[in-house]
């Protein structure tokens, strides 16, 4: 009887605790933010919003609702509405759930893009109509035949302003070289991979969103500035010939070729572009060149600076090498047994030790203060030009293929060859008072 009893109160008190734990209300999720972000092509929308907080730390979902569609069990913060009308005003909701049936639903409203995009520059619209882009001449173009375009070439067509590029999100090659653009703006051509826009006035080019783009050939410009720190996937960049005073390579790891020659660089920095096969930076200020991490440089073109000091230890597959017209006094190629083209002529060149590029056939290196020059293992040379030295002798009896040779402004009396039949009678030139003469080597 007395256990029967204990069950009855137990019951109760369980019994009690469930009507207690029923008296709890139920309270619906918190309040969110919502952020809608058109994308490029217009008529796509980016849904985002902050998370929900569930006063009973219940789970969330979401429910996104619009134009009589609802999306429902959504556990992201997030949502892509595809394929929206042009020039729409389109009203949705987004509601949390916690199951429990406490919701809580925050409104959003988005204005897709107008049907058609203006075109308000006359030579740009006449050419995309010759194109069969667009098919009348009224400043506009239709949104959906712009994504049709995938490559774009519009050079030399005296364009002054691409307004409504924008529209060619799907753009993936534009070539508008040799036109009058001075400005020149690219962040909703997001697939953008070539960019050729050289020789026009383009004093501000905006690409900071063409994450994609691998080649850019952007010569012969206004530009002062240059800015490629989101273009990861950069592979060519050719910017010679604008007024750049500095250029940040850093987050370009997959760079290959860089032309920055006739800038106003004094230093630049390639310690991060390991891929790095050709550079040319000549006609420039700079004073410090640093390759020491460019292993895979094949072509380098440094001329026409202040250098003073150039190490090239380290690059062993140089192929060519132009490093006139700087201040270099030393020069050190042992390491460069593949080199085949050197010009290092109008430096300070005391001495030259050619003896380890046995591939090499084409060597300036006139307008030094060289004393002696071996050349007796380098028999493939073809083109010696080592005018304007200080040089007493020259021995060139072992290079039988070699075609040009001018060594004027010596000190030399006498050029040793093995065989005076080998004399040409054009391409070598030398002071009238020096002589040929048979030597052994």
């Amino acid at each position: 009887m007395r256990y029967i009893f204990y069950l009855l109160i137990i019951a109760f008190m369980t019994g009690a605790c469930g009507q207690e734990q029923d008296l709890v209300p139920n309270h619906a999720p918190g309040s969110f933010e919502v952020g809608t972000f058109l994308q490029s092509d217009g008529k796509t929308v980016f849904l985002r919003w902050t998370p929900a907080q569930d006063p009973h730390n219940d789970e969330i979902s979401y429910t996104v609702a619009y134009r009589g569609k609802n999306i429902k069990g959504i556990k992201e913060t997030q949502y892509v509405l595809n394929n929206l009308p042009f020039g729409s005003d389109i009203e949705g909701s987004i509601t949390a759930e916690d199951g429990k049936g406490g919701q809580t639903t925050v409104k959003f409203i988005i204005q897709t893009a107008s049907s058609h995009v203006a075109i308000p520059d006359s030579a740009f619209e006449n050419e995309l109509i010759r194109q069969k882009i667009d098919d009348k001449k009224d400043g506009l173009l239709a949104r959906s035949a712009a994504l049709r375009v995938t490559e774009l070439i519009i050079a030399g067509k005296g364009i002054n302003n691409l307004v409504g590029i924008s529209a060619f999100s799907n753009l993936s090659f534009l070539d508008c070289q040799g036109n009058r653009l001075t400005q020149l703006y690219l962040n909703y051509n997001t697939q953008l991979k070539y960019l050729d826009c050289h020789s026009n006035e383009i004093n501000e080019l905006e690409i900071r969103d063409c994450v994609a783009l691998e080649e850019l050939y952007c010569q012969m410009n206004n530009l002062n500035s240059l800015n490629i720190l989101s273009n990861k996937a950069l592979k060519k960049l050719w910017c010679f010939s604008n007024t750049l005073t500095s250029l940040i390579t850093d987050n370009n790891p997959d760079l290959e070729t860089l032309s920055a020659s006739f800038n106003k660089l004094t230093i630049i920095d390639m310690s991060q572009n390991r891929k790095l096969t050709e550079l040319s930076c000549s006609f420039n200020n700079i004073w410090k060149l640093d390759l020491s991490r460019n292993e895979l440089l094949q072509y380098l073109y440094c001329s026409d600076n202040v250098l003073t000091n150039l190490d090239i230890s380290k690059n062993t597959m140089l192929y060519s090498l132009f490093c006139q017209s700087n201040t270099l006094s030393t020069l050190d190629i042992s390491r460069n047994a593949e080199l085949v083209h050197l010009q290092c002529f109008n430096n300070r060149l005391e001495s030259l030790d050619v003896s380890k590029n046995a591939k090499l056939l084409h060597l300036y290196c006139q307008a030094n203060n060289l004393t002696y020059l071996g050349v007796g293992k380098n028999k493939d040379l073809f083109y010696l030009n080592c005018s304007a030295n200080r040089l007493e002798n020259l021995n060139i009896s072992q290079n039988l293929k070699l075609v040009y040779l001018l060594c004027y402004k010596n000190r030399i009396s006498t050029i040793c060859i093995n065989d005076y039949a080998r004399i040409p009678a054009s391409g070598w030139e030398k002071d009238k008072w020096v002589r040929y003469e048979v030597c052994e080597y």
